[in-house]
């Protein structure tokens, strides 16, 4: 259809679009529909408040035939039933501000037509000039030369002489002009019949339910930044920020279920998810930032179990990992195991895949007992730093995701004081591991469950996981462990392995925070969108990322499970196929290393089939 029509403005010097179903498109399904959100608004009877509204329309209409009637005028005739009558008519206009979006399809050609062409809009239409101007700012159309309304002029494209007016306007003959509409009579057949070249859009079919388009969608339509902001706020905006607001408004309504007051957010991830939850949580809620990793819980946890599996569950050893590695991850040195056989510079070396099995076996054990003793140590700050805090009684725990360890240790170290509490948590989603753990914490997911996932759904979050966790990352090293001082017990933090990028994560997540803002000054009560819904923009670009996604987030470096720094989607040549295959068993994000290297549409089915074989 584009070409079609982009010849035909080519041909022309004039060319007039309609607006309402053209230019713009409603989130409901028929323009009555707004009279039924308007009664919704003010508690009326909303079958009845409809067809009053359409009554009094037909009546303004039979009252003054000379042409188009103003809402005003239809506003009058429900004087006598509604005694709040213009109260009533702002509110149609501010839904109508609410309700009506940007068709991009006909705004990308009316951006093409205003290049090199007269632009006018013509539209028959009871709005006036001041509320069509604001509804075409909200949906970013401007260009055009001027706006030719029947509510203005008294004269109509259904009676055929607002067309003239417009050639009169604008000095142009009928062979010049173009008229853009949906209408097949106004828009098309009328023009025809006066000698102007006329083009009928006809839009897609909209669905049986009251709101056809998604109020998200249709949102993000009118709101977005511009394409020339910065690029890292506006996906943080359009994408980081739905996703968010339905994680932390499923928490929020979780939480008054339960009648959970007190909320500890695990760092790191929770210092982004306890920012937009403060976004729209009430005083109800007592929100705090809890400085926790998995280092700093398992390690003191381990002190509490008394088996070399429950530590294995606790710290578990890839085979990717070398010895040495190991040890310092557990907050010890080579010099603690120099007693034992199997420590030697050759050994240490060796990751744990190359290990023979008896000695790996021995490598653990030694492993388990030594970090009892640190364990022990470093149990007794943990403690006191979580009565520091306040962790007890009923709460709630936050986090990204994704099994359930931290939970799960923070279980054992609770159970091991005598404080009592009562501890429900929140992930993401509940990962392939959660099985470890799910006998032991209250957990649950917003996007899934463990066992309640499609494979398809678990393979899209699976692969965006380094993604997702590199746009939640915090603004300060993770916790190591903890140390008192002036009387206070305070985390001891790693280096910021983010420094260098953090201003692209602070960006993205300042986006997210002004979609928040923006989205619940306009619908305070979330749209009635179903919270998990406000994830899809995220898993669209899981599902089939975008070039300048791709581009800008490709070449970022983050830490895999081994704590090793990968790209997320580096850019390497397929001709040399062993550095390649290297390359993406490396890369965090595959899906966008297999776009941005293969140039290819299905680069998530080749990751489904390429992980079976490459452990991806």
């Amino acid at each position: 259809m584009n070409s079609k029509v982009k010849k035909m403005i080519d041909q022309s010097e004039l060319v007039s679009f309609d607006i309402f179903d053209t230019l713009v498109s409603r989130m409901c399904k028929t323009p009555a529909d707004v009279f039924t959100l308007v009664a919704q608004q003010y508690e009326l009877p909303a079958e009845q408040f409809q067809a009053d509204r359409i009554q009094a329309e037909n009546a303004a209409r039979e009252e003054d035939r000379s042409g188009e009637i103003r809402l005003e005028d239809i506003y009058r005739h429900l004087e006598q039933r509604y005694p709040n009558a213009s109260e009533l008519m702002q509110a149609e206009i501010a839904m109508e501000y609410r309700v009506c979006y940007p068709n991009g399809e006909m705004t990308a050609l009316f951006q093409y037509a205003c290049e090199n062409k007269t632009v006018v809009l013509t539209s028959d239409m009871y709005l006036s000039e001041p509320v069509i101007e604001k509804i075409l700012e909200n949906c970013r159309i401007s260009g055009y030369r001027k706006l030719f309304l029947s509510s203005t002029l008294k004269k109509t494209k259904h009676a055929g002489d607002l067309f003239a007016h417009v050639l009169e306007a604008c000095h142009k003959k009928p062979e010049q002009m173009l008229h853009i509409g949906d209408n097949l009579k106004s828009d098309y057949l009328i023009p025809k019949s006066k000698s102007i070249r006329a083009f009928r859009y006809v839009p897609p079919k909209k669905k049986p339910d009251s709101f056809c388009v998604p109020v998200l969608d249709a949102f993000l339509a009118r709101k977005a930044p511009q394409e020339d902001s910065d690029f890292y706020h506006t996906f943080g905006y359009t994408v980081l920020g739905p996703a968010i607001y339905g994680y932390v408004s499923w928490i929020k309504d979780f939480l008054q279920k339960h009648d959970i007051q007190k909320v500890f957010f695990f760092a790191r991830e929770g210092e982004f998810i306890k920012r937009a939850f403060d976004c729209i949580a009430d005083q109800t809620f007592e929100g705090h930032y809890l400085y926790v990793s998995r280092r700093s819980l398992t390690v003191p946890a381990i002190a509490t179990i008394h088996d070399v599996a429950s530590f294995l569950k606790y710290r578990p050893i890839r085979d990717r990992v070398k010895v040495c590695d190991q040890i310092e991850k557990l907050g010890l040195k080579a010099a603690d195991f120099s007693e034992c056989s199997w420590c030697r510079e050759e050994t240490l070396q060796k990751t744990f895949g190359e290990l023979q099995d008896a000695e790996k076996q021995a490598i653990i054990g030694s492993m388990f007992q030594k970090v009892q003793q640190q364990a022990k140590r470093e149990l007794v700050l943990l403690k006191a730093y979580l009565r520091q805090e306040h962790v007890n009684q009923k709460f709630a725990v936050v986090d990204l995701g994704w099994n359930g360890s931290m939970q799960s240790a923070l279980t054992d170290i609770l159970s091991s004081s005598s404080e009592p509490f009562d501890m429900t948590g929140f992930f993401l989603a509940q990962r392939d591991e959660y099985y470890k753990y799910k006998d032991k914490i209250r957990n649950f997911g917003y996007l899934f469950n463990y066992g309640a996932v499609s494979p398809e759904e678990n393979l899209l979050l699976n692969s965006g996981t380094s993604l997702l966790e590199f746009l939640f990352s915090a603004s300060h090293g993770s916790t190591i462990q903890y140390a008192e001082k002036d009387g206070r017990i305070c985390p001891v933090l790693d280096q910021y392995e983010f420094a260098e990028v953090y201003p692209i994560i602070r960006a993205c997540q300042d986006g997210a925070i002004d979609f928040i803002h923006d989205f619940i000054g306009e619908f305070p009560d979330g749209a009635g969108i179903p919270c998990k819904q406000f994830f899809s923009p995220m898993y669209r670009v899981l599902q089939q990322p975008p070039q300048a996604v791709i581009s800008h987030f490709g070449d970022i470096c983050v830490s895999d499970m081994n704590e090793t720094e990968i790209y997320l989607a580096e850019k390497c040549p397929v001709s040399a196929p062993k550095k390649w295959i290297r390359a993406f068993v490396n890369s965090g994000w595959k899906v966008a290393f297999l776009k941005r290297n293969l140039k290819t549409s299905h680069a998530m089915a080749m990751y489904s089939l390429l992980r079976k074989h490459f452990n991806g």
